[in-house]
């Protein structure tokens, strides 16, 4: 087979930021294996129309294991695209859930915000 007749590998891979939206859901599957899933809001356009995009996230393995995810932690996250489809057994319809499968997770964990009116050291 020469170069021209193989297939090129094809894939969907992503890099996004922005933040949690809920603390990280650790959970194990049947055999042990850790899946960390949580949500990421992803804002788009100019401030005026501004929109908001919600993502759900997963990691497995030691990446799930060893990264703690906050609501409201600045993620970067970069992964690959994953689209599940089930039938929803109530209605019968066809479902659809695209999903991010980590690689990576970088967080900027948020910092309590000191109120404006606090300047230096408070006396009482």
């Amino acid at each position: 087979m020469n170069e021209e007749q193989k297939t090129p590998w094809t894939f969907a891979k992503i890099q996004l930021q922005g933040r949690a939206g809920m603390d990280g859901l650790l959970k194990y599957t049947a055999s042990g294996k850790p899946i960390l899933s949580f949500s990421v809001a992803v804002n788009r356009g100019p401030k005026e129309a501004k929109r908001t995009l919600w993502l759900t996230v997963k990691a497995f393995g030691d990446l799930a294991q060893n990264t703690q995810v906050r609501k409201g932690d600045m993620l970067t996250v970069e992964g690959n695209l994953d689209i599940s489809t089930w039938q929803d057994r109530t209605t019968g319809a066809q479902r659809e859930r695209t999903e991010v499968l980590a690689d990576s997770i970088a967080s900027k964990a948020t910092q309590p915000k000191t109120p404006d009116w606090v300047e230096g050291d408070l006396e009482f």
